[in-house]
């Protein structure tokens, strides 16, 4: 292969290369609340489309009017990151380009293109899931069909000639293509989602220090306040200043919940950690909820909860996490409803709470858990659930958040299971 033929796959390297970067500037702007998940993988397409142009129109020209290019790694990268929709679009895109050039090599690109493309959008969901290390595997093997199916095409129909040397070459820029494009594309996707984690974690230490300021200047004072009250309160016969009495009470006591949060928050919690028997601390959540939930006109599901289910944490703290969910749930039920509390164990232990409320925007639930957010308006702060996150992530756990408007919301944690778990299961099936 000349020299001059190598420098053309390296130029639509460069422009492979370009492109991810223009994608992963505009994935940046997923940290603005109006960039759509439409919007990503229109940018997707879009990039890859151009890409794969500029591949084709920098190609290399073989006999018979074969066109040697690196075209099909950005489709690949297109379809597996993007998914089927963009995969088929940019399918159409290289299947169109390349009709316009002729020749017999048309055909080819239609064989290695389908190949690409379906196997590429059946692998899409997988292929976001794995590692990097999986990833790589997964473009190898999936990159490596273009030259595996062009060479039996050429041999079946005898269409052109490549010398040993063009198909090492050939081979040899395809790997070091796939695998550094997955490699920057990750690393610049782990360096987004840092950049993300670091904005949370600085609102959360403005968040701590706020809360400092104001146990010292609002708590006390607030308690002072509410003890005078109360002995006021105690020798006051007028019912209808009594009534005011309450009102106030009630109203101190919201104020003292607010900073409660704040504090919790705030302070760090020593690590006094033990094993908690998830059904006891499921029904002990459900029992303290229930004068809410009859207020709301919500009936809590509980049923079925198996007793041999332990993980390791602060009993008290996990406490507080279920109710402070389960609260959100109940409240979300404006018009009454269920509210469905279940238990699985696979590899984890899989805590389920369902409810039939109004349900939540894909943009309201990747903000859940951030300081100051909350679909209650006015009437939250945002500070329950990020508590809750913060208690869940000390315990190992992770929360998955499945939601639609006018349908509800599953709330899905996952703990580790702790030996006591395995033991009792063990002892239950001997």
């Amino acid at each position: 292969m000349e020299d001059l033929e190598i420098k053309a796959l390296l130029v639509n390297l460069l422009f492979i290369f370009i492109s991810h970067l223009i994608i992963l500037f505009i994935h940046n702007l997923k940290l603005n609340s109006l960039y759509s998940k439409y919007q990503y993988k229109l940018s997707i397409f879009i990039s890859a489309s151009v890409s794969i142009l500029l591949c084709m129109t920098f190609a290399i020209q073989l006999p018979n009017g074969y066109l040697f290019d690196l075209r099909y790694i950005p489709l690949l990268l297109g379809t597996l990151y993007g998914g089927p929709s963009v995969g088929f679009g940019l399918f159409f895109v290289v299947l169109l380009y390349r009709f316009s050039f002729g020749g017999f090599g048309f055909f080819l690109t239609l064989i290695s293109s389908c190949f690409i493309t379906i196997i590429g959008s059946f692998l899409s969901k997988k292929f976001l899931l794995v590692s990097l290390r999986g990833k790589i595997v997964y473009g190898l093997l999936l990159i490596h069909i273009v030259p595996i199916s062009t060479f039996i095409s050429i041999q079946v129909f005898n269409a052109a000639t490549f010398t040993t040397i063009q198909w090492i070459i050939n081979s040899i820029i395809i790997t070091f293509g796939i695998v550094l494009s997955i490699y920057l594309i990750e690393i610049i996707q782990r360096n987004i989602l840092l950049k993300e984690k670091l904005v949370d974690f600085e609102k959360s230490v403005m968040v701590s220090h706020f809360a400092a300021s104001i146990a010292h200047e609002v708590r006390n004072p607030l308690t002072s306040i509410k003890g005078f009250l109360q002995l006021m309160f105690m020798n006051e016969k007028d019912q209808k200043k009594v009534q005011y009495y309450m009102t106030i009470f009630s109203e101190i006591d919201k104020a003292e919940n607010i900073i409660r949060e704040y504090l919790t928050f705030a302070k760090p919690h020593k690590n006094d950690l033990g094993m908690i028997q998830l059904k006891k601390e499921v029904l002990t959540a459900v029992e303290l909820l229930q004068p809410l939930a009859r207020k709301n006109k919500v009936n809590i599901s509980a049923n079925n909860i198996p007793n041999h289910l332990y993980t390791e944490g602060n009993a008290q703290h996990f406490q507080q996490a279920l109710i402070n969910i389960m609260k959100n749930g109940i409240e979300a039920m404006s018009e009454g409803g269920i509210l469905t509390l279940q238990l699985e164990e696979e590899h984890h232990i899989i805590l389920s709470i369902c409810d039939t409320g109004h349900g939540m925007s894909k943009e309201q639930v990747a903000k859940i858990g951030q300081p100051y957010f909350s679909t209650k308006g006015e009437n939250g702060t945002g500070l329950g659930m990020l508590v809750t996150y913060n208690i869940l992530e000390k315990m190992n756990g992770k929360i998955r958040i499945k939601s639609k408007i006018n349908e509800g919301t599953c709330f899905h944690i996952s703990l580790p299971k702790s030996e006591n778990s395995i033991l009792e299961e063990t002892a239950s099936t001997n």
